[in-house]
């Protein structure tokens, strides 16, 4: 079986859990098993279930000692699938259709992070397991709720933790089909890059 399978099965398997923060839904079910998954990959991982979402930080350090660090940051939890009606397919099931793939949070944000992980993986495959930068995985369980208790995972989690860049939950293509890279975030557009 290939990485792309390989992590393509695993969002099958997340999209088919309802981590509905709001309704404080299959949450814990969810981060374990992207825990395990970043485990599997050799990540160090921390798994915190302080709260009713819980947190997973998983770090793939570089042997590089002036290494940068490369913060990823992604969520498991969507919004409810109600109205079920406006669905084409099930919800909960990953379909694939005209050459895309659809189910509750395969958008934001479940495939945003299989995604990532697929490129960790194929990397590591490729270039014999180790990475020229320090790569944490930032995953919190809230996010569609207001990120509720994230400050309290961070402060706990990542003091004296510098990163020299961020990557935030998504990214996309405009209606030309071009890539687009954003310098800044939540307001603060520094630049648009398309690539």
């Amino acid at each position: 079986m290939t990485i792309r399978q390989d992590y393509l099965n695993l969002l099958e398997k997340l999209v088919a859990i309802p981590s509905v923060s709001a309704q404080a839904a299959s949450l814990p079910e969810t981060a374990q098993m992207i825990a395990h998954a970043f485990d599997q990959l050799g990540a160090k991982v921390t798994y915190d279930d302080t709260f009713f979402a819980p947190f997973v930080l998983a770090e793939f350090p570089s042997s590089r000692p002036d290494a940068k660090t490369l913060v990823i940051y992604n969520h498991y939890d969507v919004q409810p699938a109600e109205p079920l009606d406006l669905w084409t397919t099930a919800p909960w099931t990953l379909s694939a259709r005209d050459g895309k793939l659809y189910g509750r949070g395969v958008d934001d944000d479940k495939g945003n992070l299989t995604a990532r992980l697929a490129a960790v993986a194929e990397y590591l495959a490729e270039n014999d397991h180790t990475l020229p930068v320090n790569i944490v995985f930032i995953v919190e369980g809230a996010e569609e709720t207001a990120s509720q208790f994230l400050p309290q995972y961070l402060a706990k989690h990542t003091q004296n933790r510098p990163a020299d860049l961020i990557l935030w939950e998504s990214g996309g293509k405009n209606a030309a089909g071009v890539v687009e890279i954003y310098g800044g975030n939540k307001g603060i557009v520094l630049s648009l890059i398309h690539i």
